[in-house]
Protein backbone atom coordinates (compact mmCIF):
# COMPACT_ATOMS: atom_id res chain seq x y z
CA UNK A 1 0.00 0.00 0.00
CA UNK A 2 1.41 3.35 -0.77
CA UNK A 3 2.50 5.92 1.93
CA UNK A 4 0.07 8.35 0.28
CA UNK A 5 -3.07 6.37 1.30
CA UNK A 6 -2.43 5.43 4.33
CA UNK A 7 -1.91 9.33 5.81
CA UNK A 8 -5.88 9.60 4.74
CA UNK A 9 -6.75 6.09 6.74
CA UNK A 10 -4.81 7.35 9.98
CA UNK A 11 -6.10 10.97 10.33
CA UNK A 12 -9.56 9.43 9.91
CA UNK A 13 -8.87 7.20 13.02
CA UNK A 14 -6.95 10.00 15.20
CA UNK A 15 -10.31 12.00 14.51
CA UNK A 16 -12.83 9.39 15.49
CA UNK A 17 -10.87 8.40 18.88
CA UNK A 18 -11.05 12.04 19.68
CA UNK A 19 -14.59 12.77 19.06
CA UNK A 20 -15.31 9.21 21.23
CA UNK A 21 -13.31 11.02 24.11
CA UNK A 22 -14.69 14.16 23.80
CA UNK A 23 -18.32 12.67 23.84
CA UNK A 24 -16.80 10.31 26.99
CA UNK A 25 -15.95 13.39 28.99
CA UNK A 26 -19.10 15.80 27.78
CA UNK A 27 -21.41 13.01 28.92
CA UNK A 28 -19.24 12.40 32.72
CA UNK A 29 -20.04 16.65 33.15
CA UNK A 30 -23.19 16.21 31.97
CA UNK A 31 -23.91 13.99 34.57
CA UNK A 32 -22.08 15.08 37.71
CA UNK A 33 -23.84 15.03 41.22
CA UNK A 34 -25.23 18.14 42.70
CA UNK A 35 -22.42 18.17 45.38
CA UNK A 36 -19.68 18.07 43.15
CA UNK A 37 -20.50 20.89 40.70
CA UNK A 38 -22.83 23.11 42.66
CA UNK A 39 -26.01 25.14 41.14
CA UNK A 40 -24.65 24.52 37.49
CA UNK A 41 -24.47 21.21 37.88
CA UNK A 42 -27.30 20.40 39.84
CA UNK A 43 -29.74 22.15 36.44
CA UNK A 44 -27.35 20.25 34.17
CA UNK A 45 -28.36 17.22 36.26
CA UNK A 46 -31.85 17.67 36.23
CA UNK A 47 -32.47 17.10 32.53
CA UNK A 48 -29.48 14.44 32.45
CA UNK A 49 -32.14 12.24 35.04
CA UNK A 50 -35.25 12.86 33.52
CA UNK A 51 -33.53 12.12 29.65
CA UNK A 52 -32.52 8.66 30.98
CA UNK A 53 -35.10 7.64 32.72
CA UNK A 54 -37.11 8.71 29.28
CA UNK A 55 -34.80 6.40 27.55
CA UNK A 56 -35.88 3.76 30.34
CA UNK A 57 -39.08 3.71 29.65
CA UNK A 58 -38.99 4.02 26.09
CA UNK A 59 -36.82 0.79 26.05
CA UNK A 60 -39.44 -0.78 28.33
CA UNK A 61 -42.03 -0.07 26.18
CA UNK A 62 -39.86 -1.03 22.89
CA UNK A 63 -39.69 -4.37 24.96
CA UNK A 64 -43.46 -4.54 25.34
CA UNK A 65 -44.16 -4.19 22.05
CA UNK A 66 -41.43 -6.98 20.90
CA UNK A 67 -42.89 -8.80 23.96
CA UNK A 68 -39.63 -8.96 25.67
CA UNK A 69 -39.06 -9.65 29.14
CA UNK A 70 -40.66 -6.34 30.38
CA UNK A 71 -43.93 -7.85 29.85
CA UNK A 72 -43.40 -12.01 30.16
CA UNK A 73 -46.68 -13.28 31.23
CA UNK A 74 -45.28 -13.69 34.83
CA UNK A 75 -44.62 -9.83 35.18
CA UNK A 76 -47.93 -8.40 33.52
CA UNK A 77 -50.61 -6.59 35.98
CA UNK A 78 -53.24 -8.48 34.99
CA UNK A 79 -57.18 -7.99 37.06
CA UNK A 80 -59.24 -9.97 36.90
CA UNK A 81 -63.17 -9.55 37.79
CA UNK A 82 -66.45 -12.73 37.69
CA UNK A 83 -69.55 -12.39 37.80
CA UNK A 84 -71.06 -15.84 38.16
CA UNK A 85 -74.88 -17.15 38.82
CA UNK A 86 -75.61 -20.57 40.53
CA UNK A 87 -78.56 -22.15 41.14
CA UNK A 88 -78.12 -24.12 44.14
CA UNK A 89 -80.54 -26.68 46.46
CA UNK A 90 -79.62 -24.82 50.05
CA UNK A 91 -78.34 -21.73 50.45
CA UNK A 92 -77.49 -21.64 54.07
CA UNK A 93 -75.16 -25.10 53.04
CA UNK A 94 -73.71 -22.88 49.71
CA UNK A 95 -72.71 -19.84 51.65
CA UNK A 96 -71.04 -22.00 54.64
CA UNK A 97 -69.07 -23.24 51.77
CA UNK A 98 -68.07 -20.03 50.19
CA UNK A 99 -67.15 -18.85 53.48
CA UNK A 100 -64.69 -21.88 54.21
CA UNK A 101 -63.26 -22.07 50.53
CA UNK A 102 -62.46 -18.13 50.53
CA UNK A 103 -61.08 -18.47 53.96
CA UNK A 104 -59.09 -21.39 53.06
CA UNK A 105 -57.93 -19.41 49.78
CA UNK A 106 -56.40 -16.15 51.54
CA UNK A 107 -59.46 -14.61 50.24
CA UNK A 108 -61.93 -12.25 52.12
CA UNK A 109 -66.08 -11.73 51.32
CA UNK A 110 -65.96 -7.54 50.99
CA UNK A 111 -69.93 -7.31 50.46
CA UNK A 112 -72.65 -9.22 50.49
CA UNK A 113 -76.42 -8.66 49.52
CA UNK A 114 -78.61 -11.49 50.46
CA UNK A 115 -82.37 -11.61 51.08
CA UNK A 116 -85.68 -13.94 52.13
CA UNK A 117 -86.56 -15.74 49.11
CA UNK A 118 -89.96 -15.29 48.14
CA UNK A 119 -90.53 -19.33 47.70
CA UNK A 120 -88.83 -20.21 50.99
CA UNK A 121 -89.03 -17.98 53.99
CA UNK A 122 -86.28 -20.30 55.51
CA UNK A 123 -84.01 -19.85 52.67
CA UNK A 124 -81.80 -16.42 52.05
CA UNK A 125 -80.87 -15.73 48.12
CA UNK A 126 -78.75 -12.65 46.88
CA UNK A 127 -75.41 -11.61 45.92
CA UNK A 128 -71.70 -12.03 47.23
CA UNK A 129 -68.64 -9.80 46.37
CA UNK A 130 -65.44 -12.00 46.57
CA UNK A 131 -61.66 -11.38 46.66
CA UNK A 132 -59.11 -14.24 46.03
CA UNK A 133 -55.69 -14.12 45.27
CA UNK A 134 -55.16 -13.98 41.54
CA UNK A 135 -53.36 -17.33 41.15
CA UNK A 136 -56.42 -19.37 43.38
CA UNK A 137 -59.14 -17.22 41.32
CA UNK A 138 -59.39 -20.85 38.59
CA UNK A 139 -59.67 -23.83 41.71
CA UNK A 140 -62.59 -20.98 43.83
CA UNK A 141 -64.26 -21.07 40.37
CA UNK A 142 -64.07 -24.64 40.11
CA UNK A 143 -65.05 -25.01 43.85
CA UNK A 144 -67.91 -22.63 43.34
CA UNK A 145 -69.24 -24.62 40.01
CA UNK A 146 -69.15 -27.76 42.27
CA UNK A 147 -71.73 -26.11 44.93
CA UNK A 148 -74.57 -25.29 42.52
CA UNK A 149 -76.56 -27.89 40.93
CA UNK A 150 -76.82 -25.47 37.67
CA UNK A 151 -74.69 -22.76 36.60
CA UNK A 152 -76.88 -19.79 35.17
CA UNK A 153 -74.26 -17.84 33.77
CA UNK A 154 -70.42 -17.44 34.21
CA UNK A 155 -68.93 -13.75 32.76
CA UNK A 156 -64.89 -13.31 33.39
CA UNK A 157 -63.41 -10.21 32.05
CA UNK A 158 -59.20 -9.58 32.06
CA UNK A 159 -57.55 -5.95 32.24
CA UNK A 160 -53.72 -5.65 31.16
CA UNK A 161 -52.78 -2.73 33.26
CA UNK A 162 -49.09 -3.76 32.65
CA UNK A 163 -48.58 0.03 30.72
CA UNK A 164 -50.32 2.49 33.64
CA UNK A 165 -48.48 -0.08 35.81
CA UNK A 166 -45.12 1.08 34.10
CA UNK A 167 -45.89 4.40 33.31
CA UNK A 168 -46.39 5.21 37.04
CA UNK A 169 -43.54 3.65 38.49
CA UNK A 170 -41.52 5.91 35.92
CA UNK A 171 -43.01 8.83 36.96
CA UNK A 172 -42.71 7.69 40.64
CA UNK A 173 -38.67 7.36 39.88
CA UNK A 174 -38.45 10.42 38.41
CA UNK A 175 -39.96 12.60 41.37
CA UNK A 176 -38.15 10.13 43.63
CA UNK A 177 -35.04 11.77 41.53
CA UNK A 178 -36.35 15.21 41.46
CA UNK A 179 -36.56 14.98 45.84
CA UNK A 180 -33.37 14.04 46.23
CA UNK A 181 -31.41 16.79 44.20
CA UNK A 182 -33.97 19.07 45.63
CA UNK A 183 -32.84 17.76 49.17
CA UNK A 184 -29.43 18.41 48.37
CA UNK A 185 -29.80 21.69 47.29
CA UNK A 186 -31.43 22.68 49.73
CA UNK A 187 -28.96 21.82 52.24
CA UNK A 188 -26.20 23.71 49.88
CA UNK A 189 -28.91 27.06 50.32
CA UNK A 190 -28.92 26.37 53.73
CA UNK A 191 -24.91 25.65 54.22
CA UNK A 192 -24.40 29.02 52.61
CA UNK A 193 -23.14 32.28 54.68
CA UNK A 194 -25.70 34.98 53.06
CA UNK A 195 -28.42 32.49 52.74
CA UNK A 196 -31.71 34.39 52.07
CA UNK A 197 -35.03 32.45 53.74
CA UNK A 198 -37.19 33.52 51.20
CA UNK A 199 -34.50 30.81 48.71
CA UNK A 200 -34.69 28.53 51.57
CA UNK A 201 -38.85 28.89 51.53
CA UNK A 202 -38.59 28.54 47.68
CA UNK A 203 -36.84 25.32 47.47
CA UNK A 204 -38.68 23.77 50.71
CA UNK A 205 -42.08 24.78 49.42
CA UNK A 206 -41.14 23.04 46.01
CA UNK A 207 -39.51 20.47 48.17
CA UNK A 208 -43.29 19.74 49.97
CA UNK A 209 -44.89 19.69 46.64
CA UNK A 210 -42.55 17.05 44.90
CA UNK A 211 -43.33 14.89 48.53
CA UNK A 212 -47.11 14.90 47.69
CA UNK A 213 -46.80 13.82 44.12
CA UNK A 214 -44.61 10.97 45.05
CA UNK A 215 -47.19 9.51 47.91
CA UNK A 216 -50.34 10.78 45.63
CA UNK A 217 -48.55 8.19 42.85
CA UNK A 218 -47.41 5.60 45.95
CA UNK A 219 -50.95 5.26 46.89
CA UNK A 220 -52.58 4.88 43.26
CA UNK A 221 -49.45 1.86 42.35
CA UNK A 222 -50.17 0.49 46.12
CA UNK A 223 -53.86 0.22 45.16
CA UNK A 224 -53.21 -0.77 41.49
CA UNK A 225 -51.10 -3.86 43.03
CA UNK A 226 -53.89 -5.11 45.55
CA UNK A 227 -56.34 -4.89 42.47
CA UNK A 228 -53.95 -6.97 40.69
CA UNK A 229 -53.13 -9.31 43.48
CA UNK A 230 -56.77 -10.15 44.40
CA UNK A 231 -59.39 -11.09 41.58
CA UNK A 232 -62.76 -10.04 42.53
CA UNK A 233 -65.81 -12.52 42.13
CA UNK A 234 -69.37 -11.72 42.21
CA UNK A 235 -71.18 -14.86 43.02
CA UNK A 236 -75.30 -14.64 42.42
CA UNK A 237 -77.16 -17.28 44.35
CA UNK A 238 -80.72 -18.51 43.42
CA UNK A 239 -82.51 -20.68 44.78
CA UNK A 240 -83.59 -24.00 42.83
CA UNK A 241 -87.31 -23.69 42.07
CA UNK A 242 -87.46 -27.46 41.18
CA UNK A 243 -86.28 -28.83 44.70
CA UNK A 244 -88.94 -26.48 46.61
CA UNK A 245 -92.27 -27.75 48.19
CA UNK A 246 -95.64 -27.36 46.27
CA UNK A 247 -97.48 -26.92 49.60
CA UNK A 248 -95.42 -24.66 51.57
CA UNK A 249 -97.42 -25.89 55.41
CA UNK A 250 -99.46 -28.32 55.56
CA UNK A 251 -103.01 -27.64 57.34
CA UNK A 252 -102.92 -27.43 60.73
CA UNK A 253 -107.05 -27.22 62.20
CA UNK A 254 -105.51 -26.65 65.52
CA UNK A 255 -103.49 -23.54 64.53
CA UNK A 256 -107.01 -21.95 62.59
CA UNK A 257 -108.89 -22.53 65.56
CA UNK A 258 -106.52 -20.72 68.08
CA UNK A 259 -106.35 -17.61 65.48
CA UNK A 260 -109.86 -17.87 65.51
CA UNK A 261 -110.38 -17.41 69.48
CA UNK A 262 -108.03 -14.77 68.96
CA UNK A 263 -109.70 -13.12 66.78
CA UNK A 264 -113.02 -13.77 68.57
CA UNK A 265 -111.44 -12.69 71.82
CA UNK A 266 -110.09 -9.34 70.54
CA UNK A 267 -113.49 -8.61 69.12
CA UNK A 268 -115.07 -9.00 72.45
CA UNK A 269 -112.63 -6.98 74.08
CA UNK A 270 -113.40 -4.17 71.42
CA UNK A 271 -116.98 -4.61 72.29
CA UNK A 272 -116.49 -4.19 75.92
CA UNK A 273 -113.97 -1.39 75.69
CA UNK A 274 -116.99 0.10 73.71
CA UNK A 275 -119.48 -0.09 76.39
CA UNK A 276 -117.30 0.98 79.38
CA UNK A 277 -116.37 4.27 77.00
CA UNK A 278 -119.88 4.53 76.28
CA UNK A 279 -121.69 3.89 79.85
CA UNK A 280 -118.96 6.19 81.52
CA UNK A 281 -117.37 8.72 79.03
CA UNK A 282 -120.24 9.02 76.09
CA UNK A 283 -123.37 9.00 77.81
CA UNK A 284 -122.34 12.05 80.50
CA UNK A 285 -121.57 14.01 77.80
CA UNK A 286 -124.46 13.30 75.84
CA UNK A 287 -126.94 14.12 78.97
CA UNK A 288 -124.81 17.17 79.38
CA UNK A 289 -125.47 18.24 76.01
CA UNK A 290 -129.17 17.34 75.92
CA UNK A 291 -130.33 18.72 78.99
CA UNK A 292 -130.23 22.20 77.76
CA UNK A 293 -132.32 20.77 74.78
CA UNK A 294 -134.48 19.13 76.56
CA UNK A 295 -135.55 22.27 79.02
CA UNK A 296 -135.77 24.54 75.83
CA UNK A 297 -138.05 21.72 74.17
CA UNK A 298 -140.42 21.74 76.89
CA UNK A 299 -140.47 25.83 77.80
CA UNK A 300 -141.55 26.24 74.21
CA UNK A 301 -144.07 23.95 74.20
CA UNK A 302 -145.67 25.19 77.48
CA UNK A 303 -145.87 28.67 75.66
CA UNK A 304 -147.57 27.47 73.11
CA UNK A 305 -150.11 25.77 75.29
CA UNK A 306 -151.05 28.64 77.41
CA UNK A 307 -151.27 30.63 74.24
CA UNK A 308 -153.73 28.31 72.25
CA UNK A 309 -155.70 28.35 76.20
CA UNK A 310 -156.14 31.88 75.89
Amino acid sequence: MKPTRIWPLFVALVLTALLFTACGSAKESFVSPVSGGGEAASVAAAPASEAADFVQLESAAAEAAMGGPQTANADRKIISTVDISLVVDDSDAALAAIESMVETAGGYIARTNLYQSDQDADQLEGSLTLRVPAERLSDTLKQLTSLAVKVESQNMSREDVTAQYVDLQARLENLEAAEKELRALLAEVRARPDADTEDILSVYRSLTDIRGQIEQLQGRINLLNDTVALSTITVYLRLNRATLPIVEESWQPGATVAEALRALTDTLQRLGNLAIWWSVYLLPVALILLLPLAIGFFVIRWFIRRRRRD
